[in-house]
């Protein structure tokens, strides 16, 4: 089995050679981006553990595993990484990957979501799999139509109901549902959570 481990960091690098000791002869290890690339372009790549972002290359973790899923869909991939924001987590999870662990985790972390990985399985550190909730829980904005949110331009400006109504060309009980259900797309309650929503996400 071939693997490529790619991290901008030496020591990193040498970590994996000690974990992985028994597959340093048919494996390749970089320290750029470029050359996980070219690795994965020219060889039969089977797993690949790649960090997320690389100093001063345009080309992320992210990009590495889906690369590696093209030329060999068959290919696993493991993200190990020190970010753990949401559109980060977003990116790497678009690239189909098999799983993400943070570098802060243990050794025997890291044995597990290859042991994991291997066996079939997705694997994602308890930290990631607590993104991943926060992201699916989050507000559906992209959902909302081009009537929503003119509504909602209407609501923070403080517009009664019936004038809304009247500016839109539709009945209150048109409007009413039309809130309720942008209510629904971005998970409120009433209103006052639908305006600190709109607000906190400059909708309008």
């Amino acid at each position: 089995m071939e693997i490529l481990f790619a991290d901008d960091h030496d020591l990193t690098l040498a970590g994996y050679k000690q974990i992985f000791p028994r597959n340093v002869q048919s494996s390749f290890f970089v320290t750029t981006a470029q050359q996980a690339i070219d690795i994965i372009n020219t060889h039969n790549i089977d797993f690949v553990i790649t960090d997320y972002s690389f100093e001063n290359e345009s080309i992320n973790g992210a990009q590495i595993c889906a690369r590696a899923k093209e030329k060999n869909p068959a290919c696993k991939t493991l993200v190990v990484t020190m970010w753990n924001s949401g559109d980060i987590i977003e990116e790497i999870m678009e690239s189909k990957c098999n799983g993400i662990i943070l570098k802060m985790n243990s050794t025997k972390e890291i044995k597990d979501a290859v042991r994991s990985i291997m066996d079939g399985d997705d694997f994602f550190s308890e930290e990631i799999n607590r993104t991943l909730d926060s992201l699916n829980e989050a507000p559906r904005l992209n959902d909302l139509t081009e009537k929503e949110v003119k509504i909602l331009r209407q609501l923070v400006k403080g517009n009664p109901r019936k004038n809304i109504a009247d500016e839109l060309e539709m009945s209150l009980r048109s409007l009413d549902a039309h809130i309720a259900n942008v209510r629904l797309k971005l998970k409120v309650k009433n209103n006052i959570e639908l305006l600190n929503i709109i607000i906190k996400n400059e909708i309008v």
